[in-house]
């Protein structure tokens, strides 16, 4: 609700970041990263410790049984008119959706949502 900026430098499928106002003087600097390695979703908060946020989260793979479906599970970018933005920066992200696949045992379950930052809201 308080997201001031993105940062260009780290939007990318795998990672959000952004700066939150704080306060009436002060932001700070949140990353959210998608794991395929360690199979989690996590939130760090500027010179903070690393949080999970969700495990068994699949990162990128294919179905090993059929070798055609895929599980992505990333952070997609949108402009005001819900496009998906090819080359996302700080001054054309309206919106951003995150799309994740948790690992349940025998069955993969597929969940998103998607959010459209303070700074956006009345914005038409």
């Amino acid at each position: 609700d308080r997201v001031v900026e993105f940062m260009d430098d780290s939007i990318l499928d795998t990672t959000l970041a952004f700066k939150a106002q704080v306060s009436s003087t002060d932001t700070v600097k949140y990353i959210y990263s998608i794991s395929d390695q360690n199979r989690w979703i996590s939130c760090t908060r500027e010179d903070g410790p690393e949080g999970i946020l969700l495990e068994e989260v699949i990162g990128d793979s294919i179905d090993a049984g059929i070798g055609t479906t895929s599980y992505l599970s990333r952070f997609i970018y949108r402009n005001k008119n819900g496009s998906v933005l090819t080359t996302p920066k700080n001054s054309t992200i309206y919106s951003v959706e995150l799309v994740f696949f948790l690992d349940r045992g025998s069955e993969l379950y597929r969940y998103n949502t998607s959010a459209v930052p303070g700074r956006n809201l009345f914005k038409l």
